[in-house]
């Protein structure tokens, strides 16, 4: 069976979590916790949370990145 990943999508170009996020993404044993917003380029966060925009995000889980 795959990996699970918690993915939340923003709008805001200047996201943030909530302590929901990171709540869920250790509940459910998270191997990777996305934050899709529409940012220029990737970027990490704190925790080990990656910040990408929506043509990243689905390259991503396609397996194209």
């Amino acid at each position: 069976m795959g990996q699970t990943w918690v993915i939340e999508i923003k709008r805001s170009s200047a996201p943030t979590v909530s302590k929901g996020f990171y709540v869920a993404a250790t509940d459910l044993g998270a191997a990777r916790t996305l934050l899709v917003a529409p940012v220029a380029q990737p970027y990490p966060m704190k925790d080990g949370i990656e910040v990408m925009n929506p043509l990243a995000a689905a390259n991503l889980i396609a397996g194209e990145s």
